[in-house]
């Protein structure tokens, strides 16, 4: 985490991959307070899927774990351009009102991923 004094001394500026790196780890946390953490990771044969969001060999929990959160993760520790167009949270509100799930802290959480993303 970051010391209030390098916020400080730096002027309050904070750069985009870390205010990224920072949601991720919310995000996590949010996943996990909310008890949708999964403990293991889908089948190797579910991350050949061709589809967006690999919507035929995932639910969304498993992608948003094991896909997004860990590509996410690889793009910061890279240091490339991370995406600036992440329309995350429709499938999100619509995974978790079909399965009956209130999850408002991840939802809290991707919104503001997805503005933190769309600044650049």
């Amino acid at each position: 985490m970051i010391s209030a004094y390098w916020i400080y001394f730096y002027g309050g500026f904070v750069s985009q991959s870390i205010q990224v790196q920072q949601l991720l780890e919310q995000l996590i946390i949010a996943l996990q307070q909310e008890r949708l953490w999964l403990s293991e990771p889908p089948p190797v044969e579910a991350f050949n899927s061709t589809e967006p969001f690999c919507i035929d060999t995932m639910n969304f929990v498993q992608w948003l774990q094991f896909v997004f959160i860990a590509r996410m993760q690889a793009l910061l520790d890279a240091k490339v351009n991370l995406p600036t167009n992440a329309s995350i949270t429709p499938l999100a509100e619509e995974y978790f009102r079909m399965n009956g799930i209130k999850a408002p802290q991840v939802m809290e959480v991707l919104a503001r991923l997805e503005q933190c993303l769309a600044q650049g």
